[in-house]
């Protein structure tokens, strides 16, 4: 607090009321007061008990600032955990000649105070004490209007009355007469209100200081209410001075002293903010601390997803598969085998064949089995013999005939590939001749092992082979598919016995024992995604992405597109968490923490979008389940089972419960915001693991790594606090608003918030990097400030293809931006599109946001060809009183540039920027005329 004035003045003691009163949930860590001019702190309590300063100011001065600095813990409260004695549970009641001697100055409605409640409330009848009080508050809330008014004396309660409107401590004073006027005993409270967001400083909503009142209460004690907002008073509530009269609980007391009365200034600040820790291993220590704690073990992985700096080719726009896609996957799991798992075994393998995809997807995987597997290493002019050598010893070490036989390949004539039909039955190694005089590989693009002629053999012959393919500088070795025990004894085995470097082929077993682990290089459509190994505690999975950022960066990958806006890959970077096995998984005997995470994510859209790509919406890799076409009692219905399923081993429960309603508007169980594809979906996806896919790769490591210990922290967080909050029916208002920054920047800072007052309190500086990163600025129109926003495309019809099958389009042609302007700004100037006035509304106290969308390209499928490209825009800023121009830009698809020609001319005004729905925050300029009439 501040106080200024015209010529030195000296002082009188001062006395500062703001160290809170600690109880249960309450403890004070750190005070510290500081005085200006310098002077003498002593602390004391006073008559009422409460922690006071004086302070002794020796020097004279034009400005008096106090400062006042307190580090608490507070901890949760229910304030109805209390007990009333038999004879106060109903009013009216009497105190006992011992408590009122205490309670007489409390009791008391001095005549200053006196003011005809009557007409608003008035006890009648013997009702239930708890009851009454809180009908009281809630009347007060409802009656009176709350005003801010930090200076000045209090009203007194017949004033309020007549205005029906009053700051907080009005409201208190009012509450105290009319609570003693029915003969209980009420003390006045002055202190700290502590609903606060995690916030960035610069965007720190200023606070002011509180009161409220307490009711003493037999069995029970103080029990505090606040008429200002209508409730009983929880750990929110930090009572720093109680008194009878507004006098005992002033925050500040004390004179000045002048030879003439000195005009003065008063200013007041109060910065209330949760406890952050900037320290992420120290903030991840604290949710493994809590996971420990509820006997949780929760793995998590992930799928970053990398382009090369300069990406070309249909491999790194929307195809999987590509010529330079498979090299830059060998680097990056070659580098990992020799870094980071040294004697793993670099693996390829074939992966899934989509519909309109011409050749399969494939797998580049480092495993890494219990023991380190060594490949001895002759010189490249011996491979030849070398690996006859091998086709001569490995029948042998392994106990079968010598089956090998030669296959062509009509891809290059002068290439061989040796085949030899191999299983593994009953504990042993079996082989024998396939019945075909010649063997040719087919035709299709791929290692030898996958190009075998196997529908050309009899029926009855063994299908399962090693395929041994000889170049000039490695060997090609396909395996047949193996469970984990043969396939680590054949790889065992063929490596002693290799002339040199080896590609691995084949098939990962379906079964990892513990103790291996498998990284893998995959194709995914126009990036290369890497999908780690299941990490058991979050800075080993952040040490993955910083180790695997070094190493992409060195073989030419990144994880931004260059272009006109900062973009990622355009690929995921899905989170996946699960347990360590199958039997240890978390997930199975805990139904009801799955309902509320559900309800959780879909409380809070910024988990949906500020975190994943621009492509959001119905149509997306990601959507939510709401936007999927289910409604809001399906998913509601389906949360309710979740929650009462009978204790146990629920897996089938609950990929049944979920399965029909985590899709995509076509049904894909993959293609979902939490996807539960891999959790229990038999016979290929039956792993126990909830995949998180509204996640972008971003472009530092740092960025995702705190992104995904948020996820963490979240479900750690739902454990033990279950959301159970019935799922919100959000209409259109879920694109209308969250598909604009400002609105997503407030969820979060609500979910930071309540992970903050739970423990795990982030530093939201780095969100706010990334949300800038994700939104960025594009003009600065005096004191608006426009960003990008997110834009929903919708899906089209199906087109046919030349050479494919059909293919679904969506139409991207849609833009969307979002305005932010203070009020001040907005009641003196008007901002226009293309002369059309653009409308704002409220966001919070200090600023007025407004949404605009229009066509920004012309493409082909697209909804309504016949609607023109609204690019170029122009972007003006005139008076509202003479239309005047004071600034304008001009927007030409790429970027804003000043237009200084048209300042001081006059603007003539079309009509108004529309709606689609009334009151929405978002306007469409496609449309030319409302709608609404």
């Amino acid at each position: 607090m501040r106080y200024r004035y015209e010529r030195a003045v000296t002082f009188s003691p001062q006395t500062v009321r703001l160290y809170p009163r600690t109880d249960q949930a309450i403890v004070t860590h750190r005070l510290k007061t500081e005085v200006n001019p310098p002077g003498d702190v002593q602390y004391r309590r006073d008559l009422f008990d409460n922690v006071i300063a004086q302070c002794i100011l020796g020097e004279a001065g034009e400005r008096l600032e106090i400062t006042v600095q307190l580090d608490i813990e507070i901890a949760p409260k229910n304030p109805f955990h209390f007990l009333v004695a038999n004879h106060a549970v109903n009013l009216p009641f009497d105190y006992t000649e011992a408590e009122l001697q205490v309670l007489a100055p409390f009791c008391e409605v001095r005549p200053e105070d006196a003011a005809p409640t009557e007409e608003l409330w008035a006890l009648t009848g013997q009702r239930n004490t708890v009851e009454v009080l809180l009908n009281v508050v809630q009347l007060l809330q409802r009656e009176i209007a709350y005003e801010i008014r930090p200076e000045g004396e209090a009203r007194t309660p017949r004033e309020v009355l007549e205005l029906r409107s009053g700051a907080c401590r009005d409201i208190a004073q009012l509450c105290a007469v009319l609570l003693r006027k029915t003969g209980l005993a009420v003390r006045l409270v002055s202190g700290f209100f502590c609903q606060v967001d995690v916030e960035i400083k610069e965007r720190r909503m200023d606070r002011e200081l509180h009161a409220w009142v307490e009711v003493y209460l037999p069995g029970a004690g103080w029990i505090g209410l606040d008429p200002t907002n209508g409730i009983f008073c929880d750990h929110r509530f930090v009572a720093t001075a109680v008194g009878a009269r507004m006098a005992d609980i002033a925050p500040i007391e004390g004179s000045y002293f002048g030879s003439e009365k000195v005009p003065a200034q008063f200013e007041a600040h109060l910065d209330i903010q949760p406890r952050v820790e900037p320290d992420l291993e120290v903030l991840a220590g604290r949710v493994e601390a809590s996971l420990a704690e509820a006997e949780l073990e929760l793995t998590m992985g992930g799928e970053p997803t990398f382009v090369p700096d300069k990406p070309e080719g249909a491999e790194w726009v929307y195809a999987a598969v590509g010529p330079t896609k498979l090299g830059y996957a060998y680097q990056v799991a070659d580098a990992v085998a020799e870094r980071l798992w040294p004697g793993s075994v670099v693996f390829y393998t074939p992966g899934k064949l989509y519909p309109g995809e011409v050749n399969p997807r494939w797998a580049v995987n480092v495993i890494r089995m219990d023991e380190a597997c060594e490949v001895p290493m002759v010189p490249p002019e011996d491979m030849g013999a070398g690996a006859a050598n091998l086709r001569d010893l490995l029948p042998e070490t392994l106990g079968v005939a010598p089956s090998w036989q030669r296959a062509s390949d009509p891809r290059d004539e002068k290439r061989e590939a040796w085949v030899l039909p191999l299983d593994h039955v009953d504990g042993a190694w079996t082989s024998q001749p396939w019945p075909a005089a010649e063997l040719v590989l087919t035709l299709a693009e791929g290692p030898a092992g996958l190009r075998l002629p196997l529908n050309q053999l009899p029926e009855g012959a063994p299908r399962r082979a090693l395929v041994l393919d000889v170049f000039a500088d490695h060997l090609e070795i396909f395996l047949p598919p193996l469970l984990a025990g043969p396939f680590k004894e054949l790889v065992f085995k063929a490596a002693a016995l290799s002339p040199g470097r080896v590609r691995w082929q084949g098939y990962v077993p379906p079964e990892i024992p513990e103790g291996w682990a498998v990284m893998g290089c995959t194709a995914d459509p126009g990036v290369l995604e890497l999908n780690l190994p299941p990490c058991r505690v979050w800075t080993e999975y952040r040490d993955w992405l910083v180790r695997l950022e070094a190493i992409t960066a060195e073989k030419g990958l990144t994880t931004v597109r260059k272009g006109r806006l900062p973009a990622g890959t355009g690929g995921g970077s899905h989170l996946l968490f699960g347990g360590p096995t199958l039997a240890a998984n978390p997930f199975f005997t805990r139904p009801e923490w799955i309902a509320s995470i559900l309800r959780y994510w879909q409380h809070h859209p910024a988990l949906a979008y500020l975190f994943t790509g621009n492509y959001v919406g119905p149509a997306s890799q990601a959507p939510r389940p709401d936007e999927s076409g289910k409604t809001c009692l399906d998913l509601e219905l389906a949360c309710r089972q979740l929650e009462t399923l009978k204790p146990g081993d629920r897996r089938s429960e609950i990929h049944e419960l979920l399965r029909h309603l985590q899709t995509d508007l076509g049904g894909n169980t993959h293609r979902s915001e939490a996807s539960f594809d891999k959790f229990w979906n038999l016979p290929q996806g039956g792993y126990g693991l909830i995949e998180f896919r509204a996640l972008e790769t971003l472009p530092k490591p740092a960025w995702s790594s705190t992104v995904a210990l948020l996820w963490r922290a979240l479900l750690t967080f739902l454990h033990h606090r279950p959301c159970r909050t019935s799922l919100e029916d959000w209409g259109h208002r879920l694109h209308d608003q969250y598909l604009l920054p400002a609105f997503l920047w407030q969820d979060l800072t609500q979910v930071l918030s309540e992970l903050a007052e739970f423990g795990f309190g982030f530093d939201p500086e780095i969100f706010r990097e990334i949300w800038a990163w994700r939104f960025p600025r594009l003009c600065a129109a005096g004191q608006v400030t426009v960003r990008r926003a997110l834009e929903s495309w919708p899906p089209l019809a199906e087109v046919p293809v030349l050479g494919g099958s059909t293919s679904r389009f969506v139409d991207g042609s849609m833009e969307r931006w979002e305005f932010l302007a203070p009020p001040s700004a907005l009641s003196a100037e008007a901002v226009f599109i293309d002369g059309r006035e653009l409308l704002f509304r409220k966001l919070n106290g200090r600023e007025m946001i407004s949404g605009l969308r229009f066509r920004a390209a012309a493409l082909y499928p697209a909804l309504h060809p016949e609607i023109p490209v609204q690019v170029p825009l122009t972007l003006t800023l005139a008076t509202r009183d003479e239309n005047r121009i004071l600034h304008a830009w001009r927007y030409d698809g790429n970027a804003f540039v000043e237009a200084p020609e048209a300042n001081d001319q006059t603007l003539e005004p079309g009509p108004p920027c529309e709606a689609a729905i009334p009151g929405a925050y978002t306007h469409d300029l496609r449309i030319g005329k409302s709608f609404f009439g």
